[in-house]
């Protein structure tokens, strides 16, 4: 399935992906065991869209601590896009949406700095809301 077919492409290319749940890290550690492969993996987090992604530090410390824990697994951040903002239409809108964001996303980084996973990338913006993020 698809597992396999990412292990495959990261035998050859270097691959990130992101996890919201635990099971993820489990099926990702499974399919990279088995293929020999490896993937940095980031926690997705929750923004304000309310579609996928951790909601509290807690969630994203656990998913950290077993991304680090399972073979195959290369420990990369977060993830916290807010698709939903990229519209918005004015300019104080937007970046008010995008600071809000922005704020939910810090919370996170420092929790898991703060118990010693420093977060290599932190990626999410968009097109309408780079300049701001």
């Amino acid at each position: 399935g698809k597992m396999k077919r990412l292990a495959a492409i990261a035998r050859r290319a270097k691959v990130s992906v992101v996890v919201d749940s635990v099971e993820n890290v489990f099926a990702l550690s499974d399919a990279m065991t088995a293929a020999e492969a490896s993937v940095t993996v980031l926690v997705e987090v929750n923004v304000g869209q309310d579609r996928c992604g951790v909601d509290t530090a807690e969630e994203a410390l656990a998913l950290a601590l077993a991304v680090k824990a399972y073979n195959g697994l290369e420990w990369g951040g977060i993830q916290a896009y807010h698709g939903g903002i990229q519209h918005v239409r004015t300019y104080e809108d937007r970046k008010a949406a995008a600071d809000a964001a922005i704020a939910r996303a810090r919370v996170i980084v420092d929790a898991l700095e703060a118990e010693g996973h420093g977060c290599p990338t932190v990626t999410g913006a968009g097109t309408g809301t780079f300049y701001f993020e």
